[in-house]
């Protein structure tokens, strides 16, 4: 029989839904529906500009308009929900007393979304806070801890009208099913510091004796238990009784798309920030993630994955965000010129119409050395005082398409540049004519042609830079890599966070197969029928009373 799910992406920018239909091991996409925030409203106004917070209503909206819009006459079997990893958000425990009515939740009675983009703990705050006991023994802005313990410092009163807190994908997971306990998966409690996911759990001993609210914090679970039920009729989707799953991160929702069939590729993932990302697995569990702080550099970091596999990941903060605020100038400057209008899709497809012949060729040298762009918009989290810089020399006037043409190469050459190892790969596998996969996520570079030649640049200068010999045959290759079979480019516009996070989810069931019809298997002294379906992460057995949570004994009995 199908199973229908509802995968819901809540972004920085926009929510994306899917309902995905699965027959056997294979699925079926059955509708799509996504929903931009409105920019103006989402932020907070009159707060200084490196702080971040946006306005939960709004994203509760788009959620409600995206869920309207999709058309689906089936049933739904569960929920899967992914989104902003390192996101903050506060609330009281009686926002959920009352009846559901999306037209008249309690706004008053939750916190601003705290995003990943927040500044305001900046480095000097963060020299006073205790040091993680994790391989991210490394705090910084943003991060969901960093936030309560700033919020603590600062403004105490405001904390003080909260009792729970989670990321924004957690609140909304309390909200469908009117969930009292907070749980927060793995990967998210990660993305806040202060988690050791190897045990896993809070580094409390620690947060306690710096004055942390340790009282807030989310109850971390593994990322594919069923957290609870929905509670109330949303629409025509969402029906009272189905099974919620408990929020995941969405880098790594995207990456179980991108990695399912490409374990060894490279993924450049390009939204509104960048990523690159390689897998780690730790087949007979020797691996010894090394701490943060122990790194030679410290522009990248272990994320954990799923079972003993880990994402090794140079997380930019700089990606569509700054061509997107760079479109944004465009257009202040044309209305301001010309008073005309002109939206920023406009902008590019004018940019993508008109640029020269030369600059799409790729035999054409890199970028010309007049011009230099330091891309960094948004700062880096490894380096808190990188800024925004434009470099002009020779007396030479740049036109707009070097200045764009620039700004595209350093986007892709600053995320190549914090993960050293990916070039040596590149470089490795040149030299011993082992083919590179590289999968380029994300539509911000799987529609931009400019920002695919960039790429093809930096891959180029990587391996020209390394040459020994100039003038051997590998030369020949790097003048066009599009003909060279070592170099495989995949772009992939459609490798949503919301389809990964069901299919990750999917991965976490077992189904008690036939495998040997002389065994029965028992849970807590009862024989389990040999048809049974369940979820071992899944199954979790209480006192109705107190609440406590009875130990779970699985045994399998030979009989027969």
């Amino acid at each position: 029989m199908d199973k229908n799910i509802l995968s819901i992406d809540i972004g920085t920018s926009s929510v994306k839904i899917s309902i995905v239909s699965i027959h056997n091991n294979s699925y079926e996409i059955k509708s799509q529906s996504k929903c931009y925030y409105d920019t103006q409203r989402i932020r907070a106004n009159n707060l200084p500009p490196n702080y971040s917070q946006q306005n939960v209503k709004i994203i509760f909206e788009a959620i409600d308009n995206a869920l309207k819009s999709i058309k689906f006459d089936g049933q739904i079997d569960s929920i899967t929900v992914c989104g902003q990893m390192h996101s903050c958000v506060l609330w009281n425990h009686r926002l959920f007393d009352e009846p559901f009515d999306p037209q008249n939740l309690r706004f008053d009675m939750i916190s601003d979304n705290y995003d990943w983009t927040d500044g305001r703990c900046n480095e000097e705050f963060l020299k006073t806070l205790p040091k993680p006991d994790s391989f991210a023994d490394k705090v910084s802005s943003g991060f969901g801890c960093a936030t309560l313990f700033w919020l603590k410092r600062f403004k105490p009163d405001y904390l003080n009208q909260f009792d729970r807190c989670g990321t924004i994908m957690d609140w909304f997971v309390c909200l469908l099913c009117r969930l009292n306990i907070v749980s927060i998966s793995i990967h998210n409690a990660h993305a806040w510091a202060y988690l050791d996911p190897i045990k896993p759990g809070w580094n409390l001993d620690i947060l306690k004796q710096a004055e942390f609210p340790v009282h807030l914090l989310p109850k971390p679970v593994e990322s594919n238990v069923i957290v609870g039920q929905t509670q109330f009729q949303w629409h025509s989707i969402i029906k009272p009784g189905i099974p919620v799953y408990v929020a995941i991160g969405d880098l790594q929702a995207m990456m179980f798309l991108a990695f399912k069939d490409n374990p060894d590729a490279i993924v450049l993932n390009m939204s509104t920030a960048a990523q690159i990302c390689r897998l780690l697995v730790d087949k007979d569990l020797t691996l010894k993630i090394p701490r943060k702080s122990q790194l030679p550099i410290q522009s990248y970091d272990y994320y954990p994955f799923k079972n003993n596999e880990y994402l090794l990941v140079a997380p930019s903060l700089n990606g569509g965000n700054v061509l997107q605020s760079f479109m944004g100038f465009i257009q202040s400057t044309v209305k301001c010129l010309t008073n005309n209008d002109l939206t920023r899709t406009e902008i590019w497809e004018k940019l993508f119409h008109q640029f020269p012949t030369e600059f799409s060729n790729n035999d054409q040298s890199d970028e010309e050395n007049f011009i230099s762009i330091k891309p960094t918009l948004f700062g880096e989290r490894h380096d808190l005082n990188s800024v925004f810089t434009v470099n002009i020399s020779g007396g030479k006037q740049p036109s707009l398409f070097n200045i764009i043409n620039c700004l595209c190469f350093e986007l892709i050459q600053n995320v190549f540049n914090m993960m050293p190892n990916v070039s040596e790969t590149i470089q490795n596998n040149f030299k011993q004519k082992i083919q590179t996969k590289l999968i380029c996520t994300g539509s911000v570079i799987a529609n931009n042609p400019i920002l695919q030649r960039s790429l093809l640049l930096v891959i180029r200068r990587i391996l020209y830079e390394n040459n020994e010999n100039k003038n051997n045959n590998d030369m020949l290759l790097l003048s066009n890599l599009l003909q060279s079979s070592l170099i495989d480019i995949e772009y992939v516009d459609k490798c949503d966070a919301d389809v990964g996070c069901f299919i990750l989810t999917k991965g976490a069931m077992i189904r008690r197969m036939d495998v040997n019809r002389n065994l029965m298997l028992f849970i807590n002294g009862r024989p389990l029928p040999a048809s049974s379906s369940i979820s071992f992460s899944a199954i979790q057995i209480r006192d109705r009373i107190s609440g406590r949570q009875i130990p779970l004994r699985i045994m399998a009995r030979r009989v027969g």
